[in-house]
């Protein structure tokens, strides 16, 4: 047995010792795609999503993944249906469920993991539907950026504060940017990487922006990308560099895909090619941060 990271498919991932490689769990109490998914104390709460796997039929369902039994359970319904919602665990040990495609466009619900229910909270400064990120900061509070919901992408940011259950406008990018990625960086800033406006892929996708919390500004990275970033992964390096990798070659979801890496560096702004990955990863891949400083990329 050994200290390694299991992953969920829904896309969480936790640390704990397992023995290495991959064994069955479940089955899901319902069968879905799109959902968001976040730890919530020792479980994993995957919410909402698809009940169609071909586009978003969304619903409230959700349940909990339990990590020590390997099996789901049910929980209680979401007050809002939502599909590609965005979810993050908040440092109190709630999540943090916003947006996405259904009645919780517009708004946010927190799940407790004590009582094992959901609040409405919000609403959101902007609605946002698919492509949106949250990101959770040193302080706590969470940042959402960006994303699509259907009046065209979104340049707009707000910030949720778990104290007082409420989201504020906290600026706006230099371009609208949607299916982007965004990294907390060491020193507290977070970079917004790519993405695109609508399916309008250049400058977007080549350019990328740095949101400082301290004083609630934006400011345009200096360097381009190497390539063009578009439903790409993003992972930080323990020297405090990000590694950018796979991805598509333009915007869209052709899903051709690419093995292109590159590397940002926070001191000076700029980006520097790396050798391609072995395998093409296209929209949709995700990266692990491992324990001894390697970023494992999976699917896409």
């Amino acid at each position: 047995r050994t200290l390694v990271y299991a992953t969920l498919a829904v896309g969480v991932s936790f640390t704990g010792a397992y023995a290495q490689g991959f064994t069955p769990t479940g089955p899901l109490g319902t069968a879905r795609s799109r959902a968001a998914a976040a730890v919530a104390h020792d479980k994993v709460l995957v919410a909402g999503g698809s009940t169609f796997a071909g586009g978003c039929l969304p619903t409230r369902s959700a349940e909990l993944f339990d990590t020590v039994a390997g099996s789901f359970s049910p929980a209680a319904e979401m007050k809002h249906t939502r599909c590609e919602a965005r979810a993050v665990a908040l440092d109190d040990g709630r999540v943090l469920v916003v947006g996405g495609i259904g009645e919780g466009i517009g708004d946010a619900e927190l799940f407790d993991p004590n009582s094992e229910s959901f609040t409405l909270t919000g609403p959101l400064s902007t609605p946002r539907a698919v492509g949106f990120t949250l990101t959770k900061l040193d302080d706590g509070r969470v940042l959402v950026a960006g994303g699509d919901n259907f009046s065209g992408s979104i340049d707009t940011l707000e910030i949720f504060d778990p104290i007082t259950a409420t989201f504020s406008p906290a600026g706006v990018m230099t371009t609208p940017r949607s299916t982007h990625t965004a990294t907390l960086l060491n020193d507290g800033r977070v970079l917004l990487a790519g993405g695109g406006d609508g399916l309008t892929c250049l400058p977007v996708a080549g350019s990328a922006e740095l949101f400082d919390p301290s004083t609630a500004t934006v400011t345009l990275a200096p360097g381009a990308a190497v390539s063009a970033l578009w439903g790409h992964v993003a992972a930080l390096l323990p020297d405090g560099t990000v590694l950018l990798a796979g991805g598509e070659p333009s915007c869209g979801f052709a899903s051709l895909g690419t093995r292109a890496s590159q590397l940002f560096d926070p001191s000076s702004g700029t980006f520097a090619e790396l050798p391609d990955m072995m395998e093409v990863h296209g929209w949709g891949v995700a990266a692990t941060a491992l324990p001894d400083g390697r970023v494992r990329a999976t699917g896409g």
